[in-house]
C-alpha cells in the first residue's frame, strides 16, 4: 500500500481506473505486469476510490485514505491478542469477486505474492519504534524501514508499526521493479513465441499447398514430356515415309523410263518382224510365178536349190524374230 502511495502519490490520477478499461488491464497497467498481483488490501481500497465521480474527488480521498486506511488496519490488529507461535491462516474470503486474506506474519502474505523478503542486513532489520510504546514487544520481525520525513504524521503517535506495514516494507520497489520486468519480459517472450509459432504454422501450410502444387506440375511436365515423345516419333514416321515416297517416286520414274524404252524397242521389232513378213510375201509372190517349162533340168535344179537355202534363211530369221517379240511381251 505504501508502495502504490509513493508511486502515485505526486499523480494520483494515474491510479484512476477508466471507464472503458477492464479489471484485468487496470492492474497490470498500475503494478506493469499481470503475472505479479498487488496486495488484496490494496486492491480494495483502490475500488473503493473507484467509485467517486470525478478525478478531483479521486486525487482528494487518495491522500486521505492512504492516511486513514492503515490506522484503521492497525486498530483492528491491536485490538486481537495473537501468539507468535500461532500458524498463519487465511481468514474466510469476503464476498464478491474480490477476495482479501489477512495473515498474521509478513512471510505469510510475500508466500501469497510468490515473493522472498529481502537478505536481513543490519539495517533492515534495525526497529525504528516510538519511544515507550507498549506494543512494541509483541510485534515481531522488522519493522517499517521508512523515514520520518516519508510517513505520515499519523504514523508517528501509533505504538509501533502494524502487520500490514510491516509486510508492505517488506515488499520494497525493486523486488515490485524486478518482478514486474521480469514478467514482462516473460509475456514478451510468451508472445513471440506464439508468433514465431503462428509464423511456423504458417509457413508449414504454405509448404504443403507449395508441395502440392509441386505435384500437380510435375503430373504436367510427365504428360507434355510423354506428348512431345509421341511428337518426335509422329515426326520420325513421316520423314521415313517422305523418304520412302521419295525413293518410290524415283523408282517410279526409272520404272517408266525403261518401259518406255521397252516399248521403243518392241515397236522398232514389230517394223521389222511387218518388213520380213513382207519379204516372204514378196519372195512367195516370185517363187510362184518362176516358169517350169522353159529351163533346163540342170538349171532347174540349181535354181530350186538356191531358193530353198533362201527360204531357209528367210525361215530361221522369221522364228528369231518371233522370239524376240515373245521375250519383249513377257
Amino acid at each position: 500500500m505504501d508502495n502504490v502511495y509513493k508511486r502515485f502519490e505526486t499523480n494520483p490520477e494515474n491510479a484512476w481506473q477508466w471507464e472503458e478499461e477492464s479489471d484485468d488491464a487496470w492492474l497490470r497497467r498500475i503494478c506493469g505486469s499481470s503475472d505479479v498481483p498487488l496486495h488484496s488490501q490494496t486492491v480494495e481500497l483502490l475500488r473503493e476510490l473507484g467509485d467517486y465521480p470525478n478525478i478531483e474527488a479521486w486525487k482528494e480521498k487518495f491522500h486521505e485514505y492512504f492516511g486513514r486506511k492503515p490506522r484503521l488496519d492497525e486498530a483492528k490488529s491491536t485490538s486481537t491478542n495473537v501468539s507468535k507461535d500461532r500458524v498463519p491462516t487465511p481468514l474466510a474470503p469476503r464476498s464478491g469477486p474480490h477476495h482479501r486474506y489477512d495473515y498474521e506474519h509478513p512471510e505469510q502474505a510475500l508466500g501469497q505474492l510468490n515473493l522472498r523478503p529481502p537478505p536481513a542486513t543490519s539495517a533492515s532489520l534495525a526497529p525504528r519504534l516510538v519511544e515507550d510504546t507498549p506494543l512494541s514487544s509483541a510485534i515481531p520481525g522488522p519493522v517499517s524501514t521508512c523515514s520520518a520525513a516519508h510517513k505520515p504524521s499519523w504514523a508517528l503517535s501509533l505504538a509501533g508499526p502494524s502487520p500490514t506495514s510491516l509486510r508492505l516494507d517488506l515488499r520494497s520497489q525493486t523486488e515490485i521493479e524486478v518482478s514486474c520486468n521480469t514478467a514482462s519480459l516473460d509475456n514478451a517472450l510468451r508472445e513471440l513465441l506464439n508468433s514465431k509459432n503462428s509464423e511456423i504454422s504458417q509457413l508449414q501450410d504454405e509448404k504443403s499447398s507449395l508441395a502440392a502444387e509441386n505435384d500437380q506440375l510435375q503430373e504436367q511436365l510427365n504428360t507434355i514430356q510423354a506428348l512431345i515423345l509421341v511428337a518426335q516419333r509422329l515426326t520420325d514416321t513421316t520423314n521415313a515415309l517422305d523418304a520412302e515416297r521419295a525413293e518410290g517416286g524415283t523408282l517410279k520414274q526409272g520404272m517408266e523410263e525403261k518401259l518406255e524404252s521397252l516399248a521403243k524397242e518392241l515397236a522398232d521389232e514389230r517394223a521389222r518382224v511387218i518388213g520380213f513378213e513382207q519379204v516372204i510375201e514378196g519372195l512367195n509372190g516370185e517363187i510362184s510365178q518362176l516358169p517350169r517349162t522353159t529351163r533346163s533340168h540342170d538349171h532347174h535344179v540349181g535354181d530350186k536349190t538356191a531358193m530353198k537355202a533362201e527360204v531357209e534363211n528367210l525361215e530361221a530369221l522369221l522364228q528369231k524374230a518371233w522370239r524376240e517379240n515373245t521375250e519383249l511381251h513377257c
